[in-house]
């Protein structure tokens, strides 16, 4: 191999040692339950499905009895990550339209603990996120997103909005990463020194 054939070696191995891992988590088939829980609330149990086409929970959640402040969660599991989705339906300021939010100073003010049967939890990274209302800093409250054993995972925040979309997955090269990569591999190839036919 020759010096050029041999530094484009040495800088693809360099390249994809910072390639993110693919990692596929499984979730569909398995059962998962729900628990959430909101500030100076009891927890509501979601109960256990089984992860598949759809969305597995649904509920609504109100901050007090009153029921001045009410939520619909949803919860939407597929194979490789988690949707969370909540909208408020009844909010304290009527005359605004879609309004309302509750925010908390501590952290894991509300907060989702997943467990599954038997799939084992990868890592999960935000990878969109949007948020509407009146009052909504379009900035994302994700607080705390953490395994707490090898299959459950814990998801905090800091606030509700009147209209809050997660969406959190495992970590998947850009199509734009395998691209390069492949790139690279075609150029290794290209300057590989050929060897030369012997004369008959």
């Amino acid at each position: 191999m020759n010096r050029k054939a041999t530094l484009v070696s040495v800088t693809l191995l360099i390249f994809t040692s910072f390639l993110p891992i693919t990692t596929h988590a499984g979730f569909n088939g398995d059962t998962v339950s729900v628990v959430f829980q909101g500030p100076s609330s009891s927890p509501i149990d979601f109960g256990s499905q089984t992860v598949g086409s759809g969305v597995e929970f649904s509920g609504a959640w109100a901050f007090n009895s009153m029921l001045s402040q009410v939520w619909n969660i949803t919860i939407d599991i597929f194979d490789n990550g988690v949707k969370l989705y909540w909208e408020e339906i009844t909010h304290f300021n009527p005359e605004v339209p879609n309004g309302g939010n509750l925010a908390t100073t501590a952290p894991d003010g509300f907060k989702f603990d997943l467990t599954f049967g038997s799939s084992s939890v990868p890592p999960l990274f935000l990878t969109s996120f949007n948020s509407s209302g009146y009052f909504s800093p379009h900035v994302s409250s994700l607080d705390t997103l953490s395994l707490t054993g090898p299959h459950s995972v814990h998801i905090g925040f800091t606030r509700f909005d009147s209209t809050d979309n997660y969406t959190l997955m495992t970590a998947i090269p850009e199509p734009a990463t395998y691209a390069m990569l492949l790139t690279g591999l075609g150029l290794l190839g290209f300057m590989a020194p050929r060897r030369k036919e012997s004369a008959v």
